[in-house]
């Protein structure tokens, strides 16, 4: 979530305490948005911390247990 705050920062020009109160907003509306229990979850899911395969699972790629999960790759598209 820090990376999002900085990116809103240097592109957008608005000050850390703008960035903070934006990301926070979209955060919230985004938690409203979602399933009940999903929504509780995006903010761990922003800072790479949520583990998507216990969620949905774990990796059902039986075939190919090496290859990456799907969830997997969502996962680390949030988390640096």
């Amino acid at each position: 979530m820090e990376e999002l705050i900085k990116r809103l920062q240097e592109q957008v020009g608005l000050s850390p305490e703008a960035a903070q109160k934006t990301v926070n907003t979209l955060l919230d509306f985004a938690k409203e948005k979602l399933p009940m229990g999903l929504g509780e979850k995006l903010e761990d899911l922003l800072n790479g911390s949520f583990d998507l395969g216990g969620l949905f699972g774990g990796n059902s790629n039986q075939e190919n247990p090496t290859q990456d999960n799907p969830l997997d790759k969502l996962k680390n598209m949030f988390s640096k």
